[in-house]
């Protein structure tokens, strides 16, 4: 066995016995994250993800790329069909912008060079989670949720310029398939739907024993801030959704900037569900994880600026 598996092993074995010194409790977490997919996630990730399989077969890449993808390819050095994905990612939210990178890849219209530079910008949350259930939800206000999507959505344009390269003309063939579409994109839904429920499940689980274990205690009580504020930082950064709720229930000026980093972040849930969908395209998990970071920290700066000079 090699070093790396023999530490996924370990792990596994662990999580396991952690998991049965008290079923109950952990399989009450496992509920929850079921239930946090089957009802906030999966009545958007079905419709969205199968449309937007629809679409990348349909020929409408082609002819978004021709109108405003130029613009996208002179600023990131990227094809022109990464104006296409952003678009498809800042309306679907996670992960969508990943998996329409797939979907272009494994039709060929899109390099690996391609992937790993659009992933940068197109992978984004979209307006029901950052509004609906973030802004709303959380924070109690509308208006709060649709700044918070304005700047998650500017910050991630942002964070594109920073890993930005030379431009090399495509020579991949951006065009409609002859294909199933109806028979690939339920399979490519149904796939997508179904690694995201498994994700959301086990890293809700993974938190719940970080929590139960004082993992997070221990983390918050060396970081120089509130421990409040890093307790709910250090869960986000496991589950997004969970950092946001703890964030949203603290009276500080940082909430909302952290909470709206933490979106941007993704945490290792998302990131989990970019990484799967993406490792068949060649893009190294670094070139992945690194534009979060970047991102995140893009979105906390412009967020905090935004809520607290300009708003």
């Amino acid at each position: 066995m090699s070093k790396k598996n023999i530490v996924l092993a370990t792990l596994s074995i662990s999580i396991m016995l952690v998991v049965l010194s008290s079923p109950a409790k952990y399989v009450a977490s496992c509920y929850q994250g079921l239930m946090l997919w089957a009802t906030r996630l999966v009545p958007t990730l079905i419709p969205f993800c199968f449309l937007t399989s629809v679409l990348s077969h349909s020929g409408l890449p082609a002819v978004l790329s021709k109108r405003i993808g130029g613009v996208f390819s002179k600023i990131y050095g990227c094809s022109d069909i990464g104006s296409y994905v952003y678009l498809m990612s800042i309306i679907s939210g996670y992960p969508v912008g990943a998996d329409t990178l797939r979907e272009l890849h494994s039709s060929r219209s899109i390099s690996t060079r391609d992937v790993s530079i659009i992933s940068t910008f197109a992978s984004t949350s979209g307006p029901i989670f950052v509004i609906g259930t973030v802004g709303v939800g959380m924070f109690s206000s509308l208006k709060t949720g649709i700044v918070m999507y304005v700047v998650h959505i500017l910050s991630a344009l942002l964070n594109g310029v920073i890993y930005r390269k030379s431009y090399i003309p495509s020579r991949h063939t951006i065009s409609s398939t002859k294909c199933d579409w109806l028979a690939v994109a339920t399979s490519s839904t149904l796939k997508s739907t179904l690694m995201v429920g498994v994700m959301v499940t086990i890293f809700y689980l993974l938190a719940d024993i970080l929590v139960s274990l004082g993992v997070v205690d221990l983390l918050s009580s060396i970081l120089p801030i509130p421990h409040d504020i890093s307790y709910a930082i250090l869960t986000g950064v496991v589950e997004m959704t969970r950092g946001c709720l703890a964030i949203s229930r603290i009276d500080s000026v940082w909430s909302i900037p952290i909470a709206n980093a933490l979106i941007s972040l993704g945490g290792g849930c998302i990131g989990m569900q970019s990484i799967s969908l993406l490792k068949d395209t060649g893009v190294k998990t670094s070139s992945l994880i690194l534009p979060k970071v970047t991102h995140a920290l893009i979105t906390l700066a412009l967020s905090y600026i935004t809520f607290g000079y300009v708003i």
